[in-house]
């Protein structure tokens, strides 16, 4: 697999999501391109976080998600992080891999950028959460203003919308209905929820000799909207 550029169908990823034995019989999405399905639901590789798991808000609404979706190549939700600073990969039994290039992709506001976070590899890893092994920093970055700088362009297309006015249920009518007094409508006044950019970087990894099964990304900072 050589990488080419971002958003490319040559990643390990992207083979083991799209090779799956049932989609021989399927065959390609409506674009063109094999049909992708998440490597971690099928199976084939094995996703962990922290505890707490991995987060997820939409419209102001938080949840608790499966750790699995991070390998998805759509937008999950408005914002997507986990909760403690991290999340780790295992490619399985019998296969390592010598990574060149990983991409990375941060959503949020302005306000929250990441600026640090570093990519370790292991072959072997104890715990529940993976937190003991024989980790080996791969890339490591402190103080970064790459997802900064490209927020402040606005280059990237996001989620734009503004707030919606207060709403209740009407049981007699069955429906939604304003829940500010007609007299009061006056105070709201909608405001901008913010664009929520998700831009995608890819880093070059120093050449190494060791090839790894297990991959790790942990944040340095503590902003969340990674």
């Amino acid at each position: 697999c050589n990488f080419d550029r971002i958003g490319d169908t040559n990643g390990v990823l992207y083979y083991l999501g799209t090779t799956l034995p049932h989609q021989r019989d399927r065959g390609s999405a409506p674009n063109g391109k094999l049909a992708f399905d998440n490597p971690a639901l099928a199976g084939r590789v094995q996703v962990k976080a922290g505890p707490q798991r991995c987060m997820s808000q939409h419209r102001f609404r938080e949840r608790m998600v499966q750790a699995e979706d991070v390998l998805e190549r759509r937008v999950m939700n408005d914002q997507f992080w986990f909760p403690d600073g991290f999340f780790a990969l295992d490619l399985g039994n019998h296969t390592t891999l010598r990574p060149t290039h990983y991409m990375m992709r941060n959503g949020g506001g302005i306000a929250q950028v990441t600026t640090g976070w570093v990519l370790e590899g292991a072959n072997f890893v104890d715990g529940e959460f993976w937190r003991v092994g024989d980790w080996q920093v791969l890339d490591k970055h402190v103080n970064a203003s790459y997802f900064v700088d490209l927020a402040n362009d606005g280059s990237a297309p996001g989620y734009t919308d503004i707030t919606k006015p207060p709403m209740k249920f009407d049981y007699r009518t069955g429906r939604q209905i304003p829940a500010l007094h007609d007299k009061l409508a006056y105070t709201f006044r909608p405001q901008p929820i913010g664009t929520m950019p998700h831009h995608t970087l890819a880093f070059k990894l120093p050449e190494t000799a060791s090839a790894f099964r297990f991959f790790r990304l942990r944040q340095l900072t503590n902003y969340q909207n990674t």
